[in-house]
């Protein structure tokens, strides 16, 4: 006895009673026309997906570029900041020796607070432009996901296809074609 691996309608009969097959041999072939629009819904699938997958290898290259902004942000202020803590020192010493006023040394006590609160914020931004990047590389792997999850589904797609045409399981007679 042969039977189908998939329901459908019969397109054709290939064999009669008592024809003699070989094995492999089309015996029936069943409507294709349902399974082939599932292969070609399947490809749309597959090609968005690698799209998706594009996109976010080049959102990982932008949130990159954004850490590495960040990155030289931070080394700037760093250098600013430095200077800014060099004159306050330095205005602390000449205000307590009477050298110098005290709205000097009000400025440089402000430049100072004012380049280590911008030192903190640029750190901030720096944490938030790692953690972009990691949630770009963790989306970049759900889409790797998903154009596995698509190829996937297009190869069952095929094989449902391949699966219209019955094939003599063995050489031999037909018989009980009905």
């Amino acid at each position: 006895p042969v039977s189908a691996r998939i329901n459908g309608t019969v397109a054709r009969v290939l064999v009669d009673d008592n024809a003699h097959v070989e094995a492999g041999q089309p015996l029936v072939e069943i409507d294709p026309a349902d399974l082939q629009l599932a292969v070609r819904s399947s490809e749309g699938d597959l090609a968005q997906a690698k799209a998706n997958e594009v996109q976010q290898t080049a959102q990982i290259a932008k949130a990159g570029a954004d850490l590495e902004a960040a990155t030289a942000r931070v080394a700037q202020n760093k250098a600013e900041l430095d200077l800014a803590e060099l004159n306050y020192h330095r205005m602390d010493t000449l205000a307590r020796n009477g050298a110098a006023s005290s709205q000097s040394f009000d400025e440089a006590r402000a430049a100072f607070d004012a380049a280590q609160a911008t030192q903190r914020s640029l750190i901030s931004a720096e944490d938030a432009a790692k953690a972009s990047l990691a949630s770009a590389r963790a989306q970049r792997a759900a889409a790797e996901a998903q154009v596995e999850k698509a190829e996937a589904a297009l190869a069952i797609a095929k094989l449902q296809v391949d699966y219209t045409v019955i094939r003599a399981p063995s050489a031999g007679r037909v018989a009980k074609k009905t």
